[in-house]
């Protein structure tokens, strides 16, 4: 019998993957051909592509190692990248990302989270935009409330800066988390703690209109003063 062995350039990589990403560069990693062309893989080229582009541009021709860096990326771009394997033969076919991964990073945390109003069945809570959108456009906010079993339960996935929880049982504190999120992922939170009750204020009048506080009347003359009084409730 006569044993014939092939010998030629490596087969692609597989399983190539950006595991990390931030706003100036990205993580990728892959696993070895799984033909070598009859030599041991010694390297790996890569190579990066803009998305808006044809051309792919090299990277690196120096990577021993299945996982690499990419730096130098545009805050905001989008990429393709691709990996090939070399042997003492050459380098083979290349392996390609599937869908195009912007350079970005989670965004900041929101803003200024408080409670907009609260009564004994209702609150609403109201933040702003994070001060980083992470190098991509903050695409909804995430609202969760933490349940008797001590955890996260999601009850908002929205574009709004507001969220209004209904049927609290008064008396009762609600712990609220907002996280903001983007195509790389979400932001840390942030969270407020509120008791389900009516918020009382004690009846106070404005007597700023009334010069050393004293009206002087005619007697016997009919008059009458405006005075505002607020509280909370309002006054009766």
């Amino acid at each position: 019998s006569i044993v014939v062995k092939v010998l030629d350039t490596p087969g692609p990589p597989v399983n190539l993957i950006v595991k990390e990403t931030s706003k100036n560069s990205a993580f990728i990693s892959w696993d070895p051909p799984l033909i070598d062309g009859g030599s041991p893989v010694k390297n790996y080229i890569v190579e990066k592509r803009d998305a808006e582009r044809k051309a792919w541009s090299t990277v690196s021709t120096d990577c021993p190692k299945t996982s690499f860096r990419i730096p130098n990326l545009e805050e905001g771009k989008s990429y393709f990248f691709r990996v090939l394997a070399e042997n003492e033969y050459g380098i083979g076919e290349p392996c390609e990302t599937h869908d195009a991964v912007k350079a970005s990073e989670n965004p900041g945390p929101v803003v200024d989270l408080k409670a907009l109003a609260v009564s004994k069945s209702a609150c609403t809570l109201g933040w702003k935009k994070p001060l980083s959108d992470g190098g991509s456009r903050i695409t909804g906010y995430v609202v969760d409330v933490m349940t008797a079993e001590d955890k996260w339960n999601e009850v908002m996935r929205a574009k709004n800066l507001q969220y209004t929880m209904r049927d609290l049982s008064e008396g009762k504190e609600y712990t609220f988390r907002v996280r903001a999120e983007n195509e790389a992922g979400l932001s840390l939170p942030s969270e407020l703690t509120v008791v389900a009750k009516d918020d009382v204020v004690a009846p106070d009048m404005d007597l700023s209109g009334l010069p050393d506080l004293c009206y002087v009347a005619r007697e016997g003359s009919t008059f009458h003063l405006k005075i505002p009084i607020s509280g909370k409730p309002a006054p009766s």
